[in-house]
């Protein structure tokens, strides 16, 4: 039996290979590539295999309108360094960010494998993609945090503004401390990401059900598998997350 699963596993590792292929172009950009530019791209991300194709990463705007540029893999530490990031035509401007883009990928397999989502079932799928979309979009408010906003904000959780308060006689510029928007948004999509957990162990219930009714040995089942694996990540999330009544809807 357990050989059977292996050579599953391998059936479906496989049907997601090729399913997920990157598209055209960005094969076609990597090979017209600067030979030493191409090969650090795809070190940094060798660990990253393919994942569903989306809108949610950046677009490309090229090293002068990325706000994120000093985390891409494309320029070297030491043009970092000096802030002069290569020119143009290393960067795929228009097309979606390679960093994004990867990360996005290696999170939907993730999940895919440890969760043992089949590739056929769409729901399950669907929830996948969203999980990786909110762990996308975490990793974004990260760097955020890690260096600050356009107004250099956000490394010690607070951000600054200022604003005109009306006094009896004119009116008086204030500086505000207040909790950094990204910080909160974190706190968000963890609970969003919680939420759609919650999601797919109903989605596993139901497939045990059906199981029942159709006179399935349950215990014989990767659906029970499935479901613990499901729980133990709700589990590991829920010691890692603060509690906050202000959640971002989802709606059923």
């Amino acid at each position: 039996m357990s050989d059977d699963k292996t050579q599953l596993a391998l059936v479906r590792d496989q049907q997601l290979a090729k399913i997920l292929e990157p598209a055209a172009e960005a094969r076609a950009y990597l090979q017209r590539m600067a030979p030493e530019r191409a090969e650090r791209v795809r070190n940094s991300l060798a660990s990253m295999k393919h994942g569903l194709h989306a809108v949610a990463p950046l677009t490309c705007g090229g090293p002068h309108g990325c706000p994120f540029v000093k985390h891409c893999p494309i320029p070297t530490q030491e043009e970092k360094a000096s802030g002069k990031y290569g020119d143009i035509e290393d960067y795929p401007v228009a097309l979606p960010c390679v960093l994004e883009q990867g990360y996005q990928r290696q999170k939907i397999v993730d999940y895919v494998q440890h969760l043992d989502v089949q590739l056929e079932n769409p729901v399950e799928m669907s929830i996948v993609n969203e999980l990786a979309i909110i762990d996308l979009h975490k990793n974004r408010a990260l760097m955020i945090m890690s260096e600050g906003d356009r107004d250099g904000d956000g490394r010690d959780f607070l951000r600054q503004d200022l604003d005109y308060t009306e006094t009896a006689d004119a009116y008086e510029l204030v500086k505000t401390t207040s909790l950094h928007p990204a910080f909160d948004v974190l706190d968000r999509l963890e609970k969003r990401r919680e939420r759609l957990l919650e999601r797919l162990v109903e989605t596993r219930k139901s497939r045990i059900e059906i199981d029942i009714k159709r006179g399935a040995v349950i215990e014989d089942s990767n659906v029970l598998t499935e479901l613990q694996k499901v729980r133990a990540l709700l589990s590991q999330q829920a010691r890692q997350t603060v509690d906050d009544p202000d959640v971002l809807d989802i709606p059923d």
